[in-house]
């Protein structure tokens, strides 16, 4: 059986450091929610696509 996926997806991260939370941010669409988390919500593939973007970003600047 297929998993259901609620639409819109709201994505939550919480980082190890405050510094991955600001380089996060900069990416549009990104909510601060606090010292250490964001948060996204749009469409699932949009979801994923930012969540790997931010990935993506934190590899190069950490």
């Amino acid at each position: 059986k297929p998993v259901s996926v609620p639409n819109p997806l709201c994505m939550e991260i919480d980082f190890y450091r405050t510094d991955m939370a600001d380089a996060a941010e900069l990416v549009p669409g990104v909510k601060r929610l606090g010292s250490r988390t964001v948060s996204f919500t749009g469409h699932p593939e949009e979801v994923f696509r930012v969540q790997e973007l931010v990935l993506y970003r934190l590899k190069y600047e950490m």
